[in-house]
């Protein structure tokens, strides 16, 4: 089912009623933003629950919903934003002294976000943060979120 929430996020399908692929997209963000939460606040207290959401998985879950953060609808970049925002604030397992569940840059990205976050939306935010180039330098899932974008900020991410 994760599996299938992931993919749901490159869905671009387009119709005479637009881009309908963008409700799928959507749908994908809530849906992934939930089962995470879900799995991951069950695996603080009990391990058996980790193997349901293994941690690169969720890297890849947190990039797709960070690459629609900052794509060009409004309406999806605030459902990421507040997906990102429900997983920030999420309490992540652990496994020894190392969290694979933890994004790199992840501190500092949280602290930007929701400091930035005060009186603007969340589609608002994620933007901004990509334009200065703080997702780029921060997260190696900018990477990910640059190359799946191409041209979209040409002068800003030199991949």
């Amino acid at each position: 089912m994760y599996n299938a929430l992931i993919s749901g996020l490159e869905d671009y399908t387009v119709d005479e009623r637009g881009d309908v692929g963008s409700w799928i997209r959507n749908a994908s963000i809530q849906g992934l933003t939930s089962v995470s939460v879900t799995l991951l606040t069950l695996a603080k207290s009990d391990a058996m629950y980790i193997d349901y959401i293994p941690a690169d998985l969720y890297q890849k879950a947190i990039a797709g919903i960070l690459k629609q953060g900052v794509g060009r609808l409004d309406n999806v970049r605030q459902q990421a934003g507040e997906g990102i925002h429900r997983l920030l604030k999420c309490p992540l397992p652990t496994m020894g002294d190392t969290n694979p569940w933890n994004f790199h840059g992840e501190e500092l990205f949280r602290e930007l976000f929701l400091r930035y976050l005060t009186g603007k939306t969340f589609s608002d935010v994620l933007l901004i943060l990509f334009k200065v180039g703080l997702l780029v330098k921060t997260t190696r899932i900018a990477h990910t979120v640059g190359r799946t974008a191409p041209g979209y900020f040409p002068k800003l991410c030199a991949f």
